[in-house]
């Protein structure tokens, strides 16, 4: 197998269980006008996690509904993982920004499951009716988050330098791709994701 097609694999897998997680969350509430995988990621109190999963007096179906859509983020991480890997060969031919987005990648996979285990913590915490912990998944949540921020951003530099890349995305348009990718991230970042 190449390095485009293991990107290609990757990137299937990405959005098929992107797509998997985004079927699971459907029905629960938002928060406010935050998703509630996103509340548990980075949650600042332990009343965030209970507007999602319910009061440790309680029981809640929801808690198994967050569990699944943690089990499922098992599967996608990989995916992720990968599918930076090959684009950062291909893109630099491993010269230091395909070997910075390849590590980076890894980071930010293991910060994922570290971040899946403290969300789960969490649960188990609900179900035995004790108070979670707020910080066992937003300790992990923002530097996965930062990480994956960076490697956009890379990325979107690569698109604006398309004659650096060893991908066939030599099109005139791809550096505004790459600007419009660069803004994006830069927006995301600065009003919190």
């Amino acid at each position: 197998m190449n390095w485009l097609t293991a990107a290609k694999v990757a990137a299937l897998g990405t959005v098929l269980f992107s797509a998997w997680i985004t079927l699971i969350w459907r029905g629960v509430p938002k928060v406010g006008k935050v998703s509630p995988g996103i509340v548990l990621e980075v949650p600042n109190s332990p009343g965030q996690i209970y507007a999602v999963l319910g009061d440790p007096s309680e029981t809640s179906a929801i808690r198994t509904v967050a569990a699944h859509a943690q089990y499922v983020d098992y599967a996608l991480i990989p995916c992720y993982v990968l599918l930076f890997v090959p684009v950062g060969y291909l893109q630099f031919s491993w010269k230091w920004p395909g070997v910075l987005c390849s590590f980076l990648a890894l980071v930010a996979g293991f910060c994922d499951y570290r971040e899946d285990f403290g969300i789960l913590d969490g649960i188990t915490a609900l179900n035995n009716h004790q108070v979670p912990d707020p910080s066992l998944a937003a300790m992990w949540s923002w530097p996965k988050w930062s990480l994956l921020f960076v490697i956009l951003l890379i990325q979107a530099w690569v698109l604006m330098n398309r004659e650096a890349s060893r991908l066939p995305l030599r099109f005139p348009f791809t550096h505004w791709i790459g600007v419009a990718l660069g803004v994006g991230i830069i927006a995301l970042a600065l009003v919190g994701l």
